[in-house]
């Protein structure tokens, strides 16, 4: 409201608010401002605005508050002289209404410190009412003012004057609001149950724990806005807010909020009991796929150690029968070697001294210069068979009192030595040599000597084609076969008798 501060009301000096109009002009009119009691002046509006004012300009500077405390004083003295209020309807449950008082208080104390409001109004069925004024602003209570079961109403003075205060007061229910109405609220709901619609008065904070109105639908009473919003009355009373519940409709949505929750609930199990069963199968395939990995994994092992178990046997078996081959080997080279049969170097140079006959069946991995048969003192028959020694250049047979046969196969001792020779000497007992084709073919010299018993000896073709041939003391020598191109190449030949 926008004030223009016309003080037509002020205070005379029995307190009581006067009207301008009613007072002498002046300052004989005797008022004072209700405020900062500075002496006032009647205008009766001849030259100036109609209405009191302040004596001196230096005083009762603060014309607002002095504005408002004479509202303040008007308002407590017209109800106080009326007793009667116009009060506002009950949040539309109890329809607005004038409300008649035997008794008045202003200005006074209520018999409670913390309860002192502008107004104490009491009917004549003794209920009590407390009136508390705004002005824009509420006015600080020395002590802080408790309304709690108390009815108390609240009136807004901010859009009224000092002229239009009797009627807003009186007529209007317009700026004012029920702080409390103790004696409304006790009949909110026998009040709705005689209309045929029963409800509770349920504490807003059990109501919004209430699991129909956070998740299916709230009974309460509803309001409408402007909006065309659907809200829900809510009465505050003694420091609480309260909702009206509708018992039936409550009923009915408790009926149904349970049948759904139930059938939500059914849908719950079900979906958990198929989240377990999944969750078993789940861990059903699980096992079942580690039972199956767990056996693929010792398969693999049993075959694993199956596989070694049968290598481990085969190499056993293999170093068995190796073992035996060579145990064979070894009794087979030890029976060759005591038949005095040869078929490698190592059979060579493992033969005993003491043998009597020796066959040579295959040697030609013998790399040494010279090959000598001296050493078998006590050999009888040595026969040399076909491919043997490529490498010895020098191959004797000397001082052999035992030896009486010599037999050599075709293509031994093919060397291509510059010198090399064949030299049989000095055994007594030998009465045959035969010497194959294509033998000693590049020896340079074949030499017997000392062979008095020596009867036949042969050399077949292609032998000794550049050797000299010397034969000196075999008496008993009969017959001499060469091959062809044996000797052909020979520098000379000697063969001598007993006498030369």
């Amino acid at each position: 409201m926008n004030i223009d501060f016309v003080f037509s009301w002020a205070e005379n000096e029995q307190g009581k608010m006067v009207h301008v109009d009613d007072v002498p002009r002046g300052i004989q009119c005797g008022c004072r401002c209700p405020y900062c009691h500075e002496r006032l002046l009647a205008r009766h509006g001849e030259v100036r605005q109609h209405g009191f004012a302040h004596h001196s300009d230096t005083r009762g500077a603060n014309l607002k508050i002095c504005y408002v405390v004479t509202m303040y004083k008007l308002a407590e003295q017209i109800i106080q002289s009326a007793k009667r209020i116009h009060a506002p309807s009950y949040y539309g449950i109890f329809p607005e209404m004038d409300i008649e008082f035997v008794d008045v208080r202003i200005d006074s104390c209520f018999e409670r410190a913390d309860k002192q409001p502008d107004v104490i109004a009491t009917t004549k069925e003794g209920r009590q009412y407390l009136i508390e004024f705004l002005f824009q602003y509420k006015i600080q209570h020395k002590t802080a003012i408790d309304y709690k079961n108390m009815n108390c109403l609240e009136i807004d003075l901010s859009n009224q004057s000092l002229e239009t205060l009797e009627s807003f007061l009186l007529s209007s229910s317009k700026d004012r609001k029920w702080m409390n109405n103790v004696t409304y609220f006790s009949q909110v709901g026998s009040l709705y149950n005689k209309a045929g619609k029963p409800v509770r008065v349920v504490d807003e904070s059990e109501c919004r724990q209430c699991e129909l109105g956070c998740s299916y639908h709230c009974a309460g009473v509803p309001v409408y806005s402007l909006t065309g919003i659907n809200q829900y009355l809510v009465i505050e009373e003694s420091g609480h807010k309260y909702r009206l519940c509708k018992s039936e409709l409550f009923q009915n949505y408790q009926q149904e909020y349970e049948r759904i929750k139930s059938e939500n609930e059914r849908k719950e199990r079900i979906k958990e009991k198929e989240r377990l069963e999944a969750e078993a199968r789940k861990k059903k395939e699980e096992e079942e796929r580690l039972r199956k990995k767990e056996e693929e994994r010792r398969r693999e092992e049993e075959e694993r150690r199956k596989r070694e178990e049968e290598e481990r046997k085969r190499k056993e078996e293999e170093e068995r029968r190796k073992e035996e081959e060579r145990q064979k080997q070894l009794v087979e080279e030890k029976k060759r070697r005591e038949n005095g049969i040869v078929i490698c170097l190592d059979d060579l140079e493992h033969l005993s001294p003491n043998l009597t006959s020796i066959t040579i069946q295959s040697c030609k991995d013998y790399r040494s210069d010279v090959l000598d048969f001296s050493c078998f003192t006590e050999l009888k028959k040595l026969k040399i068979e076909g491919e043997c020694f490529d490498y010895p250049s020098k191959v004797r047979m000397e001082g052999m009192k035992q030896l009486k046969r010599v037999e050599i196969g075709s293509g031994c001792f093919t060397s291509t030595n510059a010198f090399s020779e064949l030299v049989v000497k000095d055994c007594p007992e030998l009465s045959e040599l035969v010497i194959g084709s294509n033998c000693f073919s590049s020896f340079t010299s074949f030499q017997l000597s000392g062979l008095p018993r020596l009867k036949r000896l042969w050399v077949y073709s292609y032998s000794f084609e550049k050797a000299s041939f010397q034969v000196r003391k075999m008496e008993s020598l009969e017959t001499i076969q060469l091959g062809n191109s044996c000797f052909e190449e020979s520098l000379h030949t000697v063969i001598e008798g007993e006498r030369g």
